[in-house]
């Protein structure tokens, strides 16, 4: 209810008195305050309609009238009913000049119509007001609920509640973002300001917001929120368990998996064996350095809100997407138009990494010639790209030593440092260990690693000589070669 419903009253004989304009008038009323005190504004809460027979208002000076009308102004009330009769025959023209400045409408009450009257109808009309809202609320709620015992998907929610609410509906991050939106709403679109963010209850407390059209009270839309909330938190629940690609995966990382366990997963996961694939690996920062730091349940429940985000990118682009989980990482095997175009998918790649925001969510994204021959090899470098921060790594782009140390785990890499560090603690100087770099990088031929060292043949052997009195290393055992090789490129991955 507002101040235009007061005015149209037939019964009330409501008339304004000050130039106010259409919007002000729709400024809903949320009770009727009677008061005849000259500073009622500690009692008042917003969108009061007072209602004073101006009994304490008795004065001329257009300097208090101005305080009073400034003070209500403040409060902010819906407007002032001012009921004419024995204390004041008409509106004094102090208050409606002084409200008229502050945009505080002046409605008259004429002397033949009851304040009573006036009180009981706005209680009326506010009661019928509140069981209608709460009535509307409850049949969105229940109707809500009836969805998410189907288990529907969480867009065909908002989409219900866009209908009923007539404008697009969204959920956010904390930081806005938006997550999942309704038809009328993009993902991405962060156009929110002029809507209404209901923070979601339970788990999802702090974590994301449901966000209606401003037209839409709280009161209309909190229960429907909670259910949204249910429904989320009991998807998102159940979003890191492996899903159609874990038997792919496993086949795929098992030593001794033959080559037809392998078709025959990739059959099972619904993928194409001879078309273009992708494997997208996601450090939801539940490996690494915080394996040792189980995640809250809201915590995990966050970070899979921005998987299920970056799913539905890769399945808005027309994607296929299968998920899996090796060793704490979640693992996306994708395949569609997009993985055979290079260009096409390193922007899609940057943009799935703009939406881990805030978390710490690194990715690697393999594209291989085919399924499942080339994503066999490269797979173990896109979960260390992953648990390193992410990068964009294809096949061919490196070599078997590349990926032998990329995959390595982390006590591999310790060994290595461990093993080098004897030349380090010797020669602090780093030239044996050059030296070192120079002869392996050169498959142990002796002429030309002294090329580019820019030092004479005699000089590197007596080097040589140094560093294997100081380790045993025989640098012209191919096998002594090979090890060194690989500790070398460890140390620098």
């Amino acid at each position: 209810m507002d101040l235009t419903d007061l005015l149209a009253d037939p019964v009330l004989h409501l008339v304004l008195h000050t130039p106010t304009a259409t919007q002000r008038l729709a400024r809903p009323v949320s009770w009727c305050a009677p008061t005849e005190l000259l500073d009622p504004s500690a009692y008042l809460t917003t969108n009061a309609l007072v209602l004073t027979t101006g009994m304490g208002l008795n004065f001329q000076d257009l300097r208090t009238w101005d305080a009073y009308a400034e003070r209500l102004a403040r409060v902010p009330v819906s407007g002032i009913v001012f009921s004419t009769g024995d204390a004041h025959g008409a509106v004094p023209a102090g208050l409606v000049e002084a409200a008229g400045a502050h945009d505080v409408p002046v409605l008259e009450l004429m002397a033949d119509v009851p304040t009573l009257l006036l009180m009981r109808h706005v209680e009326s009309a506010l009661a019928t007001e509140r069981f209608r809202t709460a009535q509307r609320a409850w049949d969105l709620a229940d109707s809500c609920a009836r969805l998410a015992a189907e288990g529907v998907d969480v867009t065909v929610l908002l989409d219900h509640l866009e209908d009923a609410a007539g404008g697009p509906v969204a959920l956010t991050d904390p930081a806005g973002a938006v997550l999942f939106a309704s038809r009328g709403r993009q993902v991405g679109d962060g156009s929110t300001t002029t809507a209404r963010r209901l923070p979601l209850p339970g788990d999802l407390a702090g974590q994301c917001s449901l966000v209606v059209p401003a037209a839409v009270g709280r009161d209309v839309a909190g229960p429907a929120a909670a259910i949204v909330a249910m429904h989320v938190a009991q998807s998102l629940g159940g979003t890191a368990a492996p899903g159609a690609a874990q038997p792919f995966v496993d086949a795929l990382l098992a030593p001794g998996a033959t080559a037809r366990a392998v078709e025959e997963a990739v059959e099972a996961a619904g993928l194409h064996p001879a078309r273009p694939a992708v494997a997208l690996c996601l450090d939801l920062g539940e490996t690494g350095a915080h394996a040792g730091t189980p995640a809250a349940p809201g915590t995990r429940r966050v970070r899979h809100f921005q998987l299920w985000r970056i799913r539905s990118v890769l399945e808005a682009e027309g994607l296929a997407v299968r998920q899996a989980e090796a060793g704490g990482v979640q693992v996306l095997v994708v395949q569609g138009a997009s993985v055979a175009r290079p260009a096409r998918l390193d922007a899609l790649f940057e943009r799935l990494r703009g939406l881990a925001g805030e978390h710490r969510i690194g990715g690697a994204m393999t594209p291989v010639a085919a399924v499942p021959g080339d994503l066999r090899t490269s797979l173990p470098v896109a979960l260390a790209e992953a648990r390193a921060g992410g990068a964009m790594t294809r096949p061919g782009e490196q070599t078997l030593l590349e990926l032998v140390a990329r995959s390595a785990p982390i006590g591999a890499r310790d060994l290595a440092a461990d093993l080098l560090d004897r030349l380090r603690r010797e020669d602090p100087s780093g030239v044996l260990l050059r030296t070192l770099e120079a002869v392996v990088g050169c498959g142990g031929q002796r002429g030309p690693a002294a090329a580019a060292l820019g030092v004479h043949r005699n000089t590197l052997t007596g080097r040589l000589q140094r560093i294997r009195s100081i380790t045993g290393w025989d640098l012209a055992d191919g096998e002594t070669l090979a090890a060194l090789a690989v500790a070398l490129r460890l140390v620098r991955v």
